[in-house]
């Protein structure tokens, strides 16, 4: 059976996602949505992490931390009189053995972070490249940028760095500790009263710092959404002499994602200050108690120097990690960022699989009682009830925002349908998998596609078998782009991004040899003749008569007066069929179609003025 409303689960974890965003950017710093290490673990169990280089990176640290504890007792052994060979050489050799560990672990550490800020960055783009179509009609692609590059950045500095140090300095916390209460256990005591203040207020820098950090990821994403749809649009800025709006708006977002950092940069300062306040007050006490009790012969002077060697690195250590538990609540964020992309259902398009029944001959495309809307109380397309005989071509007329283009998206699979049933030859959509469906039909956008890339590389793409040159520059000698791109530099030349070197209509030319390539038995076509002049309009249909061919063909189209001997019209109008059959017969019987026909000789008449 058709999974049913796949979509819908799409769109309510989208709401969710961005009902999440709504809370943490609300309110102050300390409030806001809270992470969840559940999120954190779940991620770890989805991604490949290098657990043995994770390991080892982590055991080289510890044992580092180990070393380093050793040297304050050779240094109240030299403060006693101890200066032997013996004593200096082991002193020395834990010295360069604490600056070996150190490089080892560097180098560890940086491996182990790069691998899995890679496969973070694999895991979020094999998700995002998998979501549906309707997560982008909510999710912007250049904010996904941010996620996969920015927060996978984040994410695996904190797994290795931070998580790696945290652990080494605790574990360097608890030797030191039980060093001190060796020495002194009064001092020790009186020394560390105010630790629970101390953990107490990093605690409350974790929080704050994992708030601002969320709300200044989610400004420099809209930064960068703003900046890259400007410069990439800039003509139309400039044609519109909106320069300086744009210019207003830009320091505006800038405005809005400094003032975060400068917050962001604050709370560190703050918490800095109160950092050095804590080691001040360690200090004063470690010396004046301490010194106090060598004063009354209750410690020797090389004890208490090695007290205060330990209870310094205590403290220094305790620094250390509670500076990283913010950047811990920091990384937080950007797991719970991660998470909610990974959280989003994604299509399953690589499932191949059909019916063996279905056969090898061009069958037929049905729609039964199907319902879809973008939001649960709004459909766009309302029972509709239709079927594409094999071979027949029809052309979807209609207003603005009738369905014709959703109605496409439906037939190729981009959405699923809300209710109702997608069929081939009464064969159920649900059982072809995503691929199998897919290559069947092929799919004319109205704005077309090239990427940067070769010639080649442009036709070919999504072709599964090798194809020779030969039979490619037959194709585009069908569509008479033959000559232009030999002109062009043949089918290793590069194509820059857009396709910009060429005109509308060869673009159009372009992705129709495409698609005679990939030879599928269904094509559709949204406006494929919109924006060309006369003699781009024939080239282009004389294209799509060679795509057509042998093909079932379902077009949109908003010139109706070229559909006089067209076989089938389709009118659509609010989402809902008002009409099917042929142009004289609609002009009679479908008053809708007979007033976009009168609409649209008015704008002739007038010299193309509507």
């Amino acid at each position: 059976m058709q999974e049913k409303n796949s979509d819908l689960a799409v769109k309510r974890q989208i709401e969710i996602l961005h009902e999440a965003e709504r809370k943490n950017l609300a309110g102050s710093a300390l409030s806001g949505r809270k992470g969840t290490w559940r999120d954190f673990f779940n991620l770890l169990f989805k991604t490949r992490i290098p657990w043995l280089y994770l390991l080892v990176t982590l055991g080289v640290g510890l044992i580092a931390t180990k070393v380093g504890s050793l040297f304050p007792n050779y240094q109240t052994r030299y403060f006693a009189g101890e200066l032997t060979r013996e004593t200096i050489g082991v002193g020395i050799a834990i010295l360069l053995g604490g600056l070996v560990l150190g490089i080892i672990n560097n180098v560890f550490t940086g491996f182990t972070e790069n691998t899995i800020s890679k496969r973070l960055r694999n895991t979020l783009w094999e998700r995002v490249i998998s979501l549906p179509k309707v997560a982008f009609k909510k999710l912007s692609g250049r904010e996904m940028i941010s996620r996969i590059t920015q927060d996978s950045d984040l994410l695996a500095a904190t797994l290795v760095t931070v998580i790696i140090t945290i652990i080494s300095s605790t574990y360097g916390v608890y030797l030191y500790l039980r060093m001190i209460f060796e020495y002194h256990k009064t001092l020790a005591y009186v020394q560390f009263a105010l630790v629970p203040v101390f953990l107490l207020l990093k605690f409350i820098a974790g929080r704050i710092q994992y708030n601002l950090s969320f709300r200044s990821r989610f400004r420099f994403a809209s930064l960068t959404r703003y900046m890259a749809s400007i410069l990439v649009n800039i003509p139309l800025v400039k044609s519109y002499n909106r320069e300086a709006y744009e210019r207003v708006r830009g320091n505006m977002a800038i405005d809005e994602y400094n003032k975060v950092q400068f917050k962001l940069q604050a709370v560190g300062i703050t918490f800095d200050l109160l950092d050095q306040a804590f080691q001040t007050l360690n200090d004063a006490i470690c010396i004046i108690y301490g010194g106090y009790l060598v004063t009354q012969g209750e410690l020797d002077i090389g004890t208490w120097i090695a007290f205060y060697t330990y209870s310094s690195g205590i403290y220094a250590m305790l620094t250390i990690v509670c500076n990283l538990w913010p950047m811990l609540k920091s990384a937080q964020g950007s797991v719970q960022r991660i998470a909610d992309v990974l959280n989003i259902p994604a299509e399953k398009w690589q499932t191949e699989g059909e019916p063996a029944a279905l056969g090898t001959e061009l069958p037929e495309l049905k729609l039964s009682d199907v319902t879809y809307g973008y939001n649960a109380d709004d459909p766009v397309l309302k029972n509709i009830n239709l079927n594409f005989p094999a071979g027949s071509t029809t052309y979807m007329v209609g207003p603005s925002g009738a369905g014709k283009t959703t109605l496409l998206l439906l037939l190729d699979r981009f959405y699923e349908p809300d209710s109702g049933q997608l069929s081939l030859n009464e064969h159920n959509a649900g059982e072809f998998g995503l691929y199998s469906w897919r290559k069947r039909f092929g799919y004319l956008q109205q704005e077309i596609v090239l990427f940067y890339g070769t010639m080649r590389e442009n036709l070919t793409y999504g072709l599964k078998e090798a194809i020779t040159d030969e039979a490619i520059e037959a194709v585009l000698a069908e569509v008479d782009m033959a000559k232009k791109v030999k002109e062009a530099g043949g089918l290793d030349a590069i194509v820059s991004e857009g396709g910009q070197s060429f005109s509308g209509g060869e673009r159009q030319r372009l992705a129709i040899a495409r698609l005679l390539l990939q030879n599928p038995q269904f094509v559709l076509l949204d406006e494929p003749l919109s924006n060309l002049d006369s003699r781009s309009e024939a080239q282009v249909r004389k294209a799509l008569a060679k795509l057509s061919a042998g093909r079932t063909v379902v077009a949109v189209s908003h010139r109706l007066r070229k559909l006089n001997n067209a076989e089938r019209i389709l009118v659509l109008d609010k989402g809902e069929i008002v009409g099917l059959g042929k142009h004289d017969e609609l002009l009679s019987n479908c008053p809708l179609y007979q007033e976009l026909v009168d609409a649209e000789l008015r704008i002739e008449k007038s010299g193309g003025q509507a």
